[in-house]
């Protein structure tokens, strides 16, 4: 989607530091296979017609419309387990992609496993990092503006950038995470044995959907990793059901989720459409964000493990700021505060790098 001349005027007229890059969209080079027809299975398509919304002809809709069931503040749906481990079991905050700035430096202690590890202080790069929260803040900022002046039109068009932006993130890390294999060979060869695993006879891998053995994983429902964003078929994606209850399935019968055994949560999740698997990895940002808005503690193990973001330390009082008050990153090592996405930890030498310059690359950003 293209954006008009006058639509990039209005958006570039505000004078504030970090405007809107003129170049919103450019050609999704690496993402072709968002854009590729999908068929719509009958769960996504009951829920949606209950709900008067159209059915996503591709995984780039999906992702969309996923993105926009997690823009606004939800309670939270962690496991207790998560609550625990990363000192949240107090919810202060409701969180949402959109509830609350990004923090526009980057922390170099929450991005690694162990911030004495000199090999993993090489694989940063600072000055990129910093461009994604500055161009979201942005938008979020006059988006914000917009509705507190009851300015509907200009509400609705910052918000399609937010929208906008979300969706791109997430189709790039869909890119990352499993679109570029998802039809090889090993995909297609662990139908057979996924299907036999959860009760599924003569399963037919959908196409574009990744089928993955993770042999490093110790829990064998751990080991196998389904759809866009990898989920396991474990403890990991009842929070999302959870959230897909609260945040749609509360609003039609047809859209809840009433049966969560394996057979049930590997079906939907390797769906055609990949709505729910779509769903869950917007989700995961969410709850990502929760943890780091709604933790107790700054750090934690005498200083290895920090849980939030250090601008949400007050200078003065060395204390946590209020949990509406706080920034969230993206960029997080899941040793410190939750994140599903390896591709955002700076996991290997240069994923977080590629992701960060593909986003770039689409949205314009500079």
């Amino acid at each position: 989607m293209e954006r008009t001349k006058d639509e990039i005027k209005a958006i570039n007229k505000d004078k504030a530091p970090c405007p809107i890059p003129k170049a919103i969209i450019v050609e999704e080079v690496k993402l072709t296979e968002l854009t590729k027809p999908r068929s719509v299975s009958s769960f996504t398509d009951t829920c949606l017609k209950s709900l008067k919304k159209i059915s996503p002809k591709n995984f780039k809709e999906s992702i969309s419309l996923a993105v926009q069931l997690n823009a606004e503040p939800g309670e939270n749906a962690l496991s207790s387990h998560i609550s625990k481990t990363y000192n949240s079991e107090k919810w202060t905050s409701d969180v949402g992609l959109y509830s609350h700035p990004m923090c526009e430096s980057l922390d170099e202690k929450l991005t690694v496993r162990d911030s004495s590890d000199k090999k993993a202080r090489a694989k940063r790069v600072k000055g990129p990092m910093s461009s994604i929260p500055k161009h979201f803040n942005k938008v979020r900022s006059l988006y914000l503006s917009a509705v507190a002046k009851k300015d509907k039109s200009n509400a609705a068009k910052y918000k399609a950038l937010l929208d906008q932006f979300y969706t791109t993130l997430m189709g790039v890390l869909a890119n990352h995470e499993s679109l570029s294999t998802a039809d090889n060979k090993s995909s297609k060869g662990h139908a057979s044995s996924f299907g036999s695993k959860y009760g599924v006879s003569k399963f037919k891998k959908p196409p574009g959907v990744k089928l993955y053995y993770d042999k490093a994983q110790t829990k064998e429902d751990s080991k196998r990793n389904v759809g866009l964003y990898q989920l396991p078929m474990s403890g990991n994606v009842a929070a999302c059901v959870k959230a897909w209850n609260d945040r749609v399935g509360s609003k039609s019968k047809s859209c809840k989720i009433t049966k969560s055994s394996k057979k049930d949560m590997f079906l939907l999740n390797s769906a055609s459409d990949q709505l729910f698997n779509a769903f869950c990895g917007a989700n995961k940002l969410v709850q990502s964000f929760g943890v780091q808005v709604n933790t107790n503690k700054f750090e934690v193990y005498s200083g290895k493990a920090r849980r939030t973001h250090k601008d949400n330390l007050d200078p003065k009082t060395k204390k946590l700021k209020d949990g509406s008050k706080r920034c969230v990153s993206l960029f997080t090592h899941t040793s410190n505060t939750y994140n599903h996405f390896g591709t955002l930890g700076f996991t290997t030498k240069n994923n977080t790098v590629d992701v960060v310059k593909d986003v770039q690359s689409i949205e314009g950003i500079k």
